[in-house]
């Protein structure tokens, strides 16, 4: 019986489904191909592995001349080997520049130290590793400047703009500033010296020390 009912179930197999339409630019012939190798490709990825490569770059800081970026591209270098590719690891000297003393504190009303770390959080054990660096301006001039602050909100041209209109003047102040909507450079390249944005003498109360030190090495 059991021959009998194998037959059956072959004979009332389906056909396959017809290929849809060609893909736009490929005869139907080259379009069953092409579909054969994306789908070869999309069958490849794992995404465990994607996770244990992801956690692997990401475990340590890798900022740019440091140990930690060696360690990156000595990994990758070694998956790529691993695959079969030719792999060579290029060593070259560029400036780059780093923070060695970042130092933020408030001088009036009430002197207090402020931090310039980010709380770690609870569910990302790594935002408290001790080798994340402070953050800073790269290429910045190190320097020592104390003076009245001003809140510029994103420091974006119309944030500058709306102060003047309120009679804030931010010439010769500490400009704080908070991330985000738009480029972090931007916040620093928007000149408040325009005359559209030169105000009468309102200051706030908080005045503050900032001071900064960089480092600058070849790597």
């Amino acid at each position: 019986m059991t021959a009998p009912a194998l037959v059956l179930i072959l004979a009332a197999a389906p056909k396959p489904a017809p290929d849809p339409s060609p893909l736009f630019g490929f005869t139907p012939e080259g379009s069953t191909r092409e579909r054969a190798v994306e789908a070869l490709f999309l069958s490849m990825p794992l995404p465990a592995r994607c996770r244990e490569h992801h956690r692997e770059l990401t475990k340590t800081p890798h900022t740019a001349g440091t140990d930690g970026a060696r360690r990156v591209a000595e990994y990758v270098a070694g998956r790529f080997r691993e695959y079969g590719l030719e792999t060579e690891v290029a060593a070259y000297d560029v400036l780059l520049s780093s923070p060695t003393v970042v130092d933020i504190q408030l001088v009036a009303p009430a002197p207090a130290l402020l931090a310039n770390r980010e709380e770690p959080v609870l569910e990302d054990p790594d935002s408290g590793q001790a080798a994340l660096s402070p953050p800073w301006h790269a290429y910045t001039m190190s320097g020592d400047v104390t003076a009245d602050v001003v809140y510029v909100n994103h420091g974006r041209a119309e944030d500058y703009d709306a102060l003047a209109k309120m009679g804030i003047d931010v010439r010769g102040k500490i400009a704080l500033a908070r991330h985000f909507k738009g480029y972090r450079a931007s916040t620093t390249s928007s000149s408040p010296e325009t005359p559209s944005r030169r105000a009468g003498p309102r200051c706030p109360a908080r005045r503050a020390s900032l001071k900064a030190s960089r480092g600058s090495s070849r790597r």
